[in-house]
């Protein structure tokens, strides 16, 4: 679930999309452009366990429902009534709920990591 929760946070390894476009527009060989694309297809995608499917479900219908805090603005965790609502819309157990709460925990981990970086 941990790693779940970090690719759908954005955490993959590889080469971006941007990195893909500024490749072709300068002109790079077709065989590294098409070694670059690849590599950005098996690292943008995710196999889910099936006993965790309606967590990352339920995460992928509120993850646009962060509530933000403090002088910067940072997400400090998901609108709960946002996930409620999304819970009972789509049929889901009160079990997902806390697999949610372990992937909103790691998502707010890996963007903390990630802005320390910056």
């Amino acid at each position: 679930m941990i790693d779940a929760a970090r690719f759908v946070a954005g955490d993959r390894p590889g080469p971006s999309l941007e990195y893909i476009e500024s490749l072709k527009a300068n002109r790079a060989p077709e065989e590294i452009v098409k070694r670059a694309e690849k590599a950005f297809e098996i690292n943008n995608t995710y196999d889910v366990l099936e006993e965790n499917w309606d967590a990352i479900q339920l995460y992928m219908s509120v993850k646009t429902q962060w509530r933000t805090g403090g002088t910067t603005g940072q997400p400090i965790g998901l609108d709960y009534v946002a996930v409620d609502v999304a819970m009972n819309r789509l049929g889901i157990k009160n079990d997902a709920f806390c697999q949610l709460q372990i992937i909103e925990g790691e998502i707010l981990k890996y963007w903390a990591e990630t802005r320390e970086q910056q």
